[in-house]
């Protein structure tokens, strides 16, 4: 098992690890951040939660059978984006009510500025996996 995932090691593949797991912390300050303090009893967004699980899984499949995708690379990889910038995209706006009432200068409860700034440190998670993304879909999957 460990020499097949050595053999699928190529710099591609590195990036691409690496932005899943970029995914998955953004995907759990998600999860956090939708059902716990400011937010507590809320219900996270199906959406930015199904686009987040289809970019980690796609992902994790597109590293594993990178060699019996073929032609259809290019497609695979473009879903894949679309996947992670809808999952970005939906989760700003889902939590940008609270990020934008820090704007008001007024006493905010210590409960909305945590979330406040959990919620932009989500967004810096998401943004990362999809810039490391974009930059794994710039190298081929060959070997070198």
């Amino acid at each position: 098992m460990l020499e097949k995932f050595k053999d699928k090691l190529t710099l591609r593949n590195l990036f691409l690890c690496l932005s899943v797991v970029m995914a998955v912390v953004a995907f759990i300050i998600t999860m956090i951040v939708s059902t716990t303090g400011y937010f507590a009893g809320g219900v996270p967004s199906s959406a930015v939660v199904i686009f987040s699980l289809l970019f980690v899984a796609g992902s994790v499949a597109f590293i594993f059978f990178d060699d019996k995708i073929g032609k259809w690379e290019t497609l695979y990889l473009i879903v894949l984006g679309i996947f992670i910038i809808l999952a970005l995209v939906l989760f700003i706006l889902d939590k940008e009510e609270v990020v934008g009432e820090m704007m008001i200068p007024v006493n905010h409860p210590l409960k909305q500025v945590e979330a406040a700034s959990t919620v932009i440190t989500g967004v810096v998670f998401y943004a990362l996996s999809m810039i490391s993304f974009i930059v794994a879909s710039f190298f081929d999957g060959k070997k070198n």
